[in-house]
Parts: structure tokens; sequence; C-alpha cells
């Protein structure tokens, strides 16, 4: 005879979604990732960089303060404009 066993759900995680766009509006790149800290900013910074063979002069950004940090150290000579979402 087999005993039911009693499965416990897994812990639910939250995830955060990153977005980029072009000037155009059209979708460049999505990552959803369960950190939102400056290391996993400059890893999706990093990612989008790989592809493009130009340096944006501005960026686009919700206030989130890694995202400030990331583009310190990955985009200088680039400024930001900070979306009030």
């Amino acid at each position: 005879m087999t005993q039911a066993r009693h499965l416990h759900p897994a812990p639910k995680l939250q995830h955060y979604l990153r977005c980029a766009a072009g000037q155009n509006g059209a979708a460049l790149d999505l990552l959803v990732r369960t950190r939102r800290d400056a290391n996993a900013t400059k890893r999706f910074f990093k990612g989008l960089l790989k592809g493009v063979q130009y340096v944006p002069q501005v960026t686009m950004t919700d206030k989130l303060k890694s995202y400030g940090v990331a583009q310190r150290q990955l985009l200088p000579a680039s400024t930001t404009d900070k979306a009030a979402i």
C-alpha cells in the first residue's frame, strides 16, 4: 500500500522584467531576473551593448538606482532621462 505524500509548493520568487527599446520603439532585448541590483543591471547593459556598433547618447530608465550605477560605469558619456513611471 502506498502512502500519499503531501507536496509543499515551492516558494514563490519575485521576478523583474527588464526591457530595452530602440528609438523607433522596437524591443531590443527582454530579460527576466530574480535580482535588480547593480550587478544584474550591468550584465543587462553589457548584453545590449554587445549587439550595437555605437554608444547611445541618451538612455531612458525608470527611477531604479542600479541603472545609474551601471550607466556611470559602462556609459559614462551618456546622459540619463528618468521616466516618471
